[in-house]
């Protein structure tokens, strides 16, 4: 209760489970907070992003980090995960194969690193004019339009000219009757 009202039993969560490429310890990072959701929502927006461009087995090498969210207080601080790299996990098809004792010594996985997709690639699209060096054969270039011709709707746009003309009084209304007492 850290608004002072009380609170039910159960409130909905979102978490990120999360693995040491280096010691292989799990953790998880579980939270309720309008923050913490925002958090786990663009790190999980983002892997399903790379995962539909760079296969099933890709994965981010994250660190916690903060950004700042808008409030209607004023705006304060937020989980953010900010991913360093990608990674791509070996293994076909998502199976696990039983694995050898580990040895004495500590080890890393074998991470291939991979590529953020392109814009391209993203969108689908091959826009010709956004090559860098384009060919554009024989094309002549622009011509200059010349400047418009005065014509009688451009004459009647002129401002109006100022006398030395004061403007007259405004007039006054009568009194009210019942207002004289």
């Amino acid at each position: 209760m850290p608004d002072g009202k009380p609170q039910g039993p159960w409130s909905c969560q979102w978490v990120i489970y999360l693995i040491d490429p280096s010691t292989l310890d799990k953790f998880s990072f579980p939270t309720n907070t309008t923050g913490g959701h925002i958090a786990v929502g663009d790190i999980s927006d983002r892997i399903k992003n790379m995962r539909r461009f760079r296969g099933e087995h890709v994965y981010p090498v994250i660190t916690l980090s903060d950004a700042f969210m808008n409030t209607r207080f004023g705006g304060r601080q937020r989980p953010h995960f900010e991913v360093k790299r990608w990674v791509k996990l070996d293994g076909e098809r998502g199976e696990v194969e039983a694995l050898p004792p580990p040895p004495q010594q500590t080890t890393a996985l074998s991470l291939s690193e991979v590529k953020e997709p392109s814009l391209k690639e993203e969108m689908a699209d091959e826009i010709p004019f956004n090559d860098p060096t384009p060919d554009l054969g024989k094309a002549e270039s622009p011509k200059v339009a010349a400047p418009p011709l005065p014509n009688a709707r451009r004459n009647l746009k002129k401002p109006p000219v100022k006398t030395g003309a004061k403007k007259p009084a405004p007039k006054r209304r009568p009194p009210n009757i019942l207002d004289a007492g």
